[in-house]
């Protein structure tokens, strides 16, 4: 009942409506204001009409501001196309989907996810959602992917990912080279189809992986093209952390070039150690070889006119003479021997050096030239690289008992980048190559180890030294270029010399001189830490007409500056205690500025001292020597202007 007592009346239908209309319309700004996401609306021009709260946050501007501006405002002008052709597309499709970067109020560019949708009324209704940061975090995974392709494309190590199948997901371009596809055959293709069988240890490997644990190695591995490379390698899992294992990816490293480096560095060492060795015994060697010398050559002139005693001190010297050609090899391994480099032309020693080969060699080898010309200049000793190429085809021939034929070649060789060839790294330049090839029985990887080394040989007792080779690479090192051999047992063998390429102007070959007096009336004096070399150098130079003094290092200034009469030639040791011969020399000479220079030696350890002996251009007399050696140096020395 009503509290009036009366009756109410009940509402007409033309009352009621309204009244609805009055409160869906309410209902709709409550939820258009209240709206979770931004939402606009625009007319058929795109000019807005209507936003809510969430718009104006969104855009950080106020509803009288929004109501002002178009939905092309909002946009970025390279945009605005776009939209105007989506907005045009509406009356036939009804709704449009898009991401549009739109401009706030500070200025800031945010990305909009956008759904515009045309109602009866020919309004547009937008609804907005900020994708900012979801744009932003995507940007960052694509670019963490491009990131990741980048580097697993042109990483220097080959990477391949596998499933639990061991199935390709991905690979590398250095791991593709290795096995001869591209990653588009490689995806999905198993592993194991890469080659016949797959060694039982890389299975285990694969398999501990899947386990989740890592698994490192290195092997021998066949290439496409047949070679045999030395391959680092490691297997790592992938997958989500506490999840199972959803692979594995597998890496190598190519390390060949890396062992053989290795393995040449060993070498390097070695064979300076040996060298060291080597030139100490051939130090001491000589020094004892000199008295030897000395002393016999005046017991045999002494005793000239008892054919016994001259037949037995001959017997001496020839064995003396022996010894110190071994010594002279040791030197030259060591590359403690006096380098007098000059520019030369190699074709030129070979042609020269030839004319002797025929008669070393035999009739039963034949000898095939095949010189490039023009040949690039090399700087190195005429003198010792005849040396080197005798050896060589010495040795080529004892390889061939039963004759065959040598070939000596030679051509420019460019060098692009640095590299292994053969067994040696040789620098980026310009080199000239020498070959020497034969038709012998070859050598073996074992017997290859160890032929440069001193005293190595696989001749029989009693014939050789061992000495061959040992000397050809002490020259060679010490000429700043590189050796290596090439052979197998029953297909030869050949050696290749790379000397580096020099610009300078061939040195002029020395003119005839006239036959020198081997006698004088000049002052000597003669420095030698070792007494007994110092005697024996001395003992015979009186009898020549010279007169002699003698002094040890430690004494030698003394004498120089207290001497009132000239010293003429200061004849010395070139390495001796406290001061070296090259720093005595120039000591000397400040005293007495006329005094010509001798230096004598049997072993240079110091490249320092070795080059102040060349600089110099003094002669020098490699130790030992005879006294008839001797006696031509001191006239040189006296004699040269």
């Amino acid at each position: 009942m009503h509290p009036s007592g009366a009756t109410p009346s009940q509402p007409s239908p033309a009352s009621g409506a309204p009244r609805r209309a009055a409160g869906d319309n309410l209902n709709f700004r409550a939820g258009f204001e209240n709206a979770p996401i931004a939402v606009l609306i625009a007319d058929g021009a795109g000019q807005i009409v209507d936003c809510n709260l969430a718009a104006q946050q969104m855009l950080r501007h106020d509803r009288t501001a929004l109501c002002s501006m178009s939905l092309f405002d909002l946009h970025l002008p390279e945009d605005r196309d776009a939209v105007r052709s989506g907005l045009a597309s509406l009356p036939r499709t009804g709704c449009v989907d898009g991401e549009f970067r739109w401009v706030r109020s500070d200025g800031r560019v945010i990305w909009v996810s956008l759904r515009a949708v045309l109602m009866d009324d020919e309004l547009t209704v937008a609804f907005c959602q900020d994708t900012t940061e979801r744009k932003s975090a995507e940007l960052e995974f694509s670019r963490a992917q491009q990131l990741l392709e980048a580097f697993i494309e042109h990483a220097p190590v080959g990477i391949a990912m596998f499933n639990r199948e061991m199935r390709y997901i991905r690979s590398s371009r250095e791991w593709q080279a290795a096995v001869g596809a591209t990653d588009a055959v490689l995806t999905g293709r198993h592993h194991y189809d890469d080659m016949p069988a797959i060694p039982a240890k890389f299975v285990d490997a694969h398999q501990r992986g899947m386990a989740g644990e890592t698994v490192r190695g290195e092997d021998e591995w066949p290439r496409p093209d047949g070679r045999i490379s030395r391959h680092r390698w490691e297997v790592h899992p992938w997958g989500d952390a506490g999840t199972e294992t959803g692979g594995i990816i597998v890496l190598f490293e190519d390390v060949t070039h890396a062992h053989a480096m290795q393995a040449e560095l060993r070498q390097a060492h070695k064979m300076e150690a040996l060298g060291q060795l080597a030139g100490g015994v051939a130090h001491d060697f000589n020094n004892l070889l000199q008295i030897i010398h000395g002393y016999t050559e005046m017991v045999q002139d002494l005793l000239a006119s008892n054919p016994n005693a001259v037949k037995y001190t001959g017997e001496v010297l020839r064995a003396a003479q022996r010894a110190s050609s071994l010594t002279r090899q040791l030197l030259a391994f060591s590359r403690r021997q006096v380098f007098t480099p000059s520019v030369v032309d190699l074709n030129a020693v070979i042609t020269t050096t030839s004319k002797m080969l025929k008669r070393l060699l035999g009739e039963n080898i034949a000898i095939e030239m095949k010189l490039s010309e023009p040949l690039w200049l090399i700087e190195a000793d005429a003198d010792q690289l005849s040396q080197v190429l005798i050896n060589l085809c010495v040795n080529a021939r004892d390889a061939m008992p039963r004759g065959g034929r040598l070939t000596i070649s030679t051509n420019n060789c460019r060098a692009g980048e640095s590299g292994v060839a053969g067994q040696v790294h040789v620098a980026a330049g310009d080199y000239v190559v020498m070959t020497v090839r034969d038709t012998g029985t070859g050598m073996d990887a074992e017997v290859m180890q160890h032929i440069f080394e001193p005293f190595f040989t696989t001749k029989e007792a009693g014939k050789g030294t061992g000495l061959g080779l040992s000397t050809v690479y002490g020259i060679v090192r010490q000429s700043n270029g590189h050796v290596w051999v090439d052979s197998m047992p029953g297909e030869g063998t050949s050696v290749t010399v790379c000397l580096p390429r020099t610009l300078g102007r061939p040195d002029a070959m020395p003119s005839e001189t006239a036959r020198l007096s081997l006698g004088g009336d000049q002052t000597l004096l003669i420095v030698e830490d070792d007494e007994d070399v110092r005697r024996a150098v001395a003992e015979h130079l009186p009898s020549l007409g010279y007169q002699v003094l003698t002094a040890h290092p430690s004494e030698a200034m003394d004498l120089v500056r207290q001497r009132a009469g000239t010293i003429d030639l200061l004849i010395t040791d070139v390495v001796m205690p406290g001061m070296s011969g090259p720093e005595l020399a120039e000591n000397a000479r400040a005293e007495q500025p006329g005094m010509a220079v001798l230096f004598m030696s049997g072993y240079i350890d110091d490249p320092v001292t070795r080059h102040g002996v060349v600089e110099s251009k003094a002669p020098f007399l490699q130790k030992p020597f005879t006294l008839s050696e001797l006696a031509a140096a001191i006239r040189t020395a006296l004699e040269r202007p």
